[in-house]
């Protein structure tokens, strides 16, 4: 499936008005020149990395499949989100670096308009058919027919998985623009939040990109947050953060795993414990899924705080 039309007016309507914003408020920072070069690149650079990060696991099945023009074929399905975001990113960052501007000061400036166009992309998949979709709904229910279902070619309704993801980014948007306003990690909280919130939506979406059992778009969050917990650890010797990381990641992947074998997870608890599991298998994952994201946001925050923290940049000139 290819890209519609209504979903590349209403993408190129927003990429205009996140532009125009984010262009005002570089003209009032003196940065108008590396704001637009950035943004000039991003297009092209993050259609590159999303591509590049979809076909870095799904290449040879592509090949096969499409031959060449699988490296730059448009297919709705053939992208990676994540990697597509980091595109941007690198180019916000060029565009900084080219015109000498401090690409701390772009990324930061940028990401309140970052966060509202990735809801607004997400609100987009609404017109790519089931991409956004998750769980199938019983017949009559009462989201079917509304913007929180995607129908399939059977008639049948999914709900859209799409339209929480869209309200988070722009949750984030919101904490961009108030909360984190004046912070210098503003764009690392951002990024971070969105990735430990894409890790729980991720897995209730049914039409996502997949490496075996593993699916990528996790995997690329998994490594961005990883990245984070290592540098913490470099710069600051913070070993905390990396630990919740890891062990939080592998929690998150044995709770999967008991998804689909419940004996996994009644192999670890007191047998009078087994039947309730057993018949409730997916409210007690799924709330341990909601707890590793949380847990995993927090172990990000001290990762910034290794990074970005006062005592920081002390202990980097006094040694």
């Amino acid at each position: 499936m290819s890209f519609p039309a209504s979903y590349c007016i209403f993408v190129c309507l927003c990429l205009i008005g996140a532009g125009g914003l984010f262009a005002f408020s570089a003209v009032r920072r003196g940065q108008l020149k590396a704001a637009l070069t950035g943004f000039m690149l991003a297009l092209p650079l993050g259609y590159a990395a999303a591509k590049a990060g979809y076909l870095c696991f799904r290449f040879l099945p592509q090949l096969a499949r499409w031959g060449a023009s699988a490296l730059v074929l448009p297919r709705v399905d053939s992208f990676s989100f994540v990697c597509g975001c980091a595109g941007v990113t690198l180019a916000l960052t060029l565009g900084a670096r080219m015109n000498r501007v401090k690409a701390g000061d772009i990324l930061n400036a940028f990401a309140p308009y970052g966060a509202a166009l990735i809801a607004c992309f997400r609100m987009a998949e609404l017109w790519l058919g089931t991409l956004g979709a998750g769980a199938l709904l019983p017949n009559g229910h009462w989201a079917a027919g509304t913007f929180l279902a995607l129908p399939n070619s059977w008639g049948e309704w999914h709900w859209a998985v799409c339209v929480p993801e869209a309200a988070f980014a722009l949750f984030c948007a919101a904490l961009a623009m108030t909360v984190w306003k004046r912070r210098d990690d503003r764009f690392a909280r951002m990024v971070l939040c969105l990735c430990c919130g894409q890790m729980l939506f991720e897995l209730l979406r049914t039409n996502t990109a997949s490496w075996h059992f593993i699916r990528t778009e996790q995997l690329w969050c998994t490594v961005m947050l990883a990245a984070f917990s290592v540098t913490a650890l470099v710069h600051s010797r913070r070993w905390l953060p990396l630990c919740l990381t890891v062990l939080l990641l592998a929690l998150n992947a044995y709770l999967q795993f008991a998804l689909d074998k419940p004996e996994l997870l009644t192999a670890v608890l007191p047998a009078s414990l087994h039947p309730w599991t057993e018949q409730n298998i997916k409210p007690v994952c799924y709330t341990g899924f909601i707890l590793t994201s949380v847990g995993l946001w927090l172990a990000a925050r001290q990762s910034l705080k290794g990074i970005y923290s006062p005592s920081l940049n002390i202990r980097t000139i006094t040694s």
